[in-house]
């Protein structure tokens, strides 16, 4: 799992401190942890790239000026701008020792499929993340599915890619990928099956 220093500051509440931090530069947030109080905190927009634009889940190691503690903990959400796109505001849970997490994680397909190669099927990519549950030391940043031996109408679902380390919020019966034929290779499979 890896993991990204965010430097940040106390702040204020309410809407006129959100505001200004705002207008500072910096992007507002809170990080909150269970059985204890939130924290507000503001943060440069430069340091909270390497933690928002990514495909990946990233462990991040929260300081807060002044302080020398270091917060173990994930984005557990994130607010954009509908014009900008610009951060707005995040979210930061903290994480207990021995308590398990839930996170959302990517899944990416690694190869190409022979349905693909062999008979111009099309891949189907259906589920891109995956919520989970688990420590996080267990937790991957990524989760990578090998799809190089789907041939044409076969899948992968969840369950050929189980983990004794974690759980799946959804049914392990998901379909992850699938191979389907082209218009073209079906259209070629029905003239051969007329002759």
């Amino acid at each position: 799992m890896n993991s990204v220093k965010l430097p940040s500051k106390r702040r204020a509440t309410g809407k006129q401190n959100v505001k200004k931090v705002r207008k500072e530069g910096n992007v507002p947030g809170i990080y909150y942890i269970k059985n204890s109080e939130n924290i507000p905190i503001s943060a440069d927009p430069k340091a909270l790239k390497d933690i928002v634009y990514t495909k990946e889940t990233k462990m991040v190691e929260l300081s807060i000026e002044g302080e020398n503690k270091v917060y173990d903990c994930f984005l557990k959400d994130v607010t954009f701008d509908p014009i900008t796109s610009k951060v707005t505001h995040f979210d930061l849970l903290g994480i207990l020792p021995g308590q398990k997490i839930s996170v959302e994680i990517p899944i990416s397909l690694l190869g190409i499929p022979i349905g693909v190669r062999q008979s111009g099927g099309i891949l189907q990519h259906n589920l891109r993340k995956i919520t989970l549950s688990c420590l996080p030391k267990d937790l991957p940043n990524a989760i990578e599915v090998d799809v190089t031996n789907l041939n044409l109408g076969q899948s992968i679902h969840l369950k050929q890619i189980a983990n004794p380390n974690y759980e799946f919020a959804i049914s392990e019966d998901s379909v992850i990928a699938h191979v389907t034929a082209s218009r073209l290779t079906a259209k070629a499979g029905e003239e051969k099956a007329k002759k």
